[in-house]
């Protein structure tokens, strides 16, 4: 399922937009379909997997556990809710979804909140 959803907007504010790549069918630990996502830095070269985020429920600061059928990373949406000139990620997820703030370095695990699920696929798509 790798990238049945994705997103591009600049994560760290340097100009360039970065890409995130929903996988929510990816295996995680025993289980099937519990997801992920893939986020790729943007560059003057274009998309490059150099500094490349890999977020799912086994990452550290990540809340939620590894469950079947989580399908997290269904859909993935990159927006500047806060308007600080960073993309904040929206992972959307069976079991709760999530947004992770956009910082200079990157995406951040920490100051994840919860998300609404409605929202990540209707306004924010």
């Amino acid at each position: 399922m790798f990238g049945s959803s994705v997103s591009a907007a600049d994560i760290n504010g340097d100009g360039y937009k970065d890409l995130a790549i929903g996988v929510y069918g990816e295996k995680i630990s025993q289980e099937t379909t519990e997801g992920g996502v893939h986020v790729l830095r943007g560059s003057a070269s274009g998309i490059t997997g150099t500094n490349s985020q890999w977020l799912a429920r086994n990452t550290a600061g990540v809340p939620g556990d590894v469950a079947w059928n989580d399908c997290f990373g269904d859909p993935v949406r990159l927006r500047d809710t806060n308007r600080d000139g960073k993309a904040d990620l929206y992972v959307g997820a069976i079991n709760g979804s999530l947004r992770f703030p956009g910082t200079s370095s990157g995406v951040t695990t920490t100051g994840v909140t919860d998300a609404d699920t409605e929202l990540i696929w209707g306004m924010l798509q």
